[in-house]
């Protein structure tokens, strides 16, 4: 029978250290079973005993909620159980017309009851966080503009609905406002979230905080942290991704083959090939030119006002290149990993930084670390600093991807042999 322990083991038997003890228990149990069976002089299956591979590969088949089930429950507490064996003709006869009525036909009708075609509707929970984050706010936009084209859904026949709120606070409040609606046997709620919500709070508030709510609600995380998300993964229904189509995915946009746009495509011409194929070949080459790629982009990760003349001569001689100055190094950092996504995309981002910030006690190599870590480290890497002899003794061995310069002519050549390549 169930008991309190066995309740609060649905709380926590998916948990790997508690589905580990569970399953020791079971075994322990089957063992004692089998041992009791075999040693029955009636038991029928003496010549071929149940081995431990056996009993492991059939707790391996249970679920982890059924595993803490069978290893806390107890034998039946009844008097048959303490007889030669229970009937189940005892329980359930075989004459079941002497305690089951026969329905009868009181009247005939050639009606039927209409068959109702329930139309669900998918309500999308949009979590973005108390700060502005332009690419989450344009992801957004981009899938409720798709959501509104019928021909581009995974359920065509269903209605979408797209729901944003910034903080834990909000998404909360809004559950509990929308309890009915969400309750309803065609609503199916899904919740999209950030990692870090606000200053304090992660996306494991944000599956506290809607589970509490809605037990089984799916829940998707929109980050690219693998190492900090590792808890947030241990809940059932959670999944996390930094690929914005598999974010489309998840609520109901229908992906097709996709392509990189960072990527230059090519075609072989091949002379054997009878004539419409390298036609073909001209207009898959053709249509693919009309795309074009994102502008070049220098990241500059210092103040704009350093050295202004350099700048009007880089914009000068490159009017297409969009520049963008960070201060800080922190600035810096908050900025790739919110637009981690759009950079990938584009072909060409140069960056270049100092050899030293004073107050966060950061240099050069740690930007080159931030870069490895966000798989940012092909990209054109350099250092402007004042002395390149005095970098170097203080940082003997520089990471291979940066390039260090002291002078404004070299660097002038490093931006041009890069956006020109």
């Amino acid at each position: 029978p169930s008991d309190a322990t066995v309740e609060a083991s649905y709380s926590y038997a998916h948990l790997t250290h508690c589905y580990q003890k569970y399953t020791k228990k079971l075994i322990r149990k089957l063992e004692e079973t089998r041992k009791n069976l075999e040693a029955n002089p009636k038991w029928p299956h003496k010549s071929k005993p149940i081995t431990d591979d056996e009993l492991r590969f059939a707790s391996n088949c249970i679920a982890p909620h059924a595993v803490a089930q069978l290893s806390l429950a107890n034998p039946w507490p009844t008097r048959e159980m303490s007889g030669i064996e229970v009937r189940v003709e005892d329980i359930y006869p075989f004459d079941l017309t002497k305690f089951l009525p026969l329905p009868t036909v009181t009247y005939l009708s050639l009606q039927r009851t209409p068959s109702i075609f329930i139309r669900n509707s998918f309500h999308i929970l949009w979590i973005i966080g108390d700060k502005k984050n332009e690419s989450v706010e344009n992801l957004v936009k981009d899938i409720q503009n798709l959501l509104n084209n019928p021909k581009l859904l995974t359920h065509t026949d269903c209605d979408h609905k797209v729901i944003v709120v910034h903080t834990i606070e909000e998404a909360q409040q809004w559950l509990k406002t929308n309890q009915k609606l969400i309750q309803k046997p065609h609503i199916r709620l899904k919740v999209v979230t950030l990692w870090t919500i606000q200053n304090d709070k992660t996306a494991i508030d944000v599956i506290r905080a809607v589970r509490s709510e809605l037990s089984r609600v799916p829940v998707l995380i929109f980050t690219n942290k693998r190492d900090e998300i590792q808890g947030a993964l241990e809940f059932p229904n959670v999944i996390a991704t930094d690929k914005e189509f598999e974010v489309k995915e998840f609520v109901g946009v229908s992906q097709e083959t996709l392509w990189n746009p960072g990527c230059r495509t090519s075609y072989i011409q091949n002379y054997g090939m009878p004539s419409h194929t390298s036609s073909l070949s001209s207009a898959s080459a053709h249509d693919t030119s009309r795309t074009s790629p994102l502008k070049p982009m220098l990241l500059w990760i210092d103040i704009p006002q350093n050295d202004p003349k350099m700048t009007n001569t880089i914009q000068a001689d490159h009017p297409t290149l969009e520049i963008i100055f960070k201060p800080t190094y922190k600035d810096a950092e908050e900025y790739l990993n919110n637009s981690l996504c759009e950079i990938h995309k584009r072909e060409k981002f140069i960056t270049i930084c100092r050899g030293y910030y004073i107050q966060e006690k950061k240099s050069f190599t740690h930007v080159a670390q931030l870069f490895k870590n966000l798989n940012l480290g092909t990209r054109s890497f350099a250092v402007y600093t004042r002395s390149k002899t005095d970098l170097l003794k203080h940082t003997p061995d520089p990471p291979r991807s940066v390039e260090i310069f002291d002078k404004k002519s070299d660097l002038l050549d490093f931006i041009n042999h890069h956006l020109k390549e």
